[in-house]
């Protein structure tokens, strides 16, 4: 690997960095963003073999000190207007104006994967709510947006169990990296859209290994 990916999160990093790996063997061309809650937006380069890719990150805050043009709620907000506006010249002014919703216009398809085990409110309502307004400004954008392999629910308020349902119901496809999360989202969709709920192993099964330079053990060896 080129420069570290680093998320802010080591098992975040991991699932980025075999997401990554994945798309590229896929296609060469690939241009990847990652769309991230962090303190600012950056870029890295990544080596796969004999493939560098540049990946940007492009990033949200919560913050109240944040930037308005980072704030996920002005981002949200902007999402609104264009969904509903009728002037296409007005809507491509709000999309120039805004890099996280130029991302999401310019996407084929956006992914997102909670972490891998943060699309529920076992964290925290709050944390459950930062996590799912990105994927709701996909959606107000009408872009493809890919629910990737992770574990769904439990949710313990109605607040997470409607977000939950909306967004899986209105996400392109649904994969879950374990048989009963299958079972959970069909349970708790409308029966329409159970077609596209897969099954799909955990990316981060495919992250490379490698050998470590040095090895230490406490208490060592004899």
């Amino acid at each position: 690997m080129g420069a570290s990916l680093d998320t802010g999160n080591m098992g975040v990093s991991a699932l980025a960095f075999s997401l990554i790996k994945l798309m590229v063997q896929q296609d060469r061309q690939i241009q990847i963003s990652l769309l991230l809650g962090r303190h600012r937006s950056d870029s890295r380069l990544l080596t796969f073999g004999d493939r560098i890719c540049r990946v940007d990150i492009v990033n949200y805050r919560l913050s109240p000190f944040a930037r308005l043009q980072e704030h996920i709620v002005w981002i949200l907000f902007l999402a609104l207007i264009h969904r509903f506006i009728p002037w296409q010249a007005l809507r491509d002014r709000i999309v120039a104006s805004n890099r996280w919703l130029r991302e999401i216009h310019h996407s084929e398809f956006v992914g997102s994967i909670h972490g891998g085990d943060s699309f529920s409110d076992i964290y925290g309502l709050r944390l459950f709510v930062q996590t799912v307004l990105p994927d709701l400004s996909v959606l107000l954008m009408k872009k493809k947006l890919i629910l990737l392999p992770q574990t769904y629910g439990p949710y313990a308020t109605q607040l997470s169990k409607r977000a939950f349902r909306l967004i899986a119901n209105d996400a392109f496809k649904v994969f879950s990296r374990d048989k009963a999360g299958v079972a959970f989202v069909k349970q708790n969709i409308s029966r329409r859209h159970h077609q596209k709920v897969k099954f799909c192993p955990d990316v981060a099964f495919t992250l490379p290994a490698r050998p470590p330079e040095n090895i230490h053990i406490d208490p060592p060896l004899r």
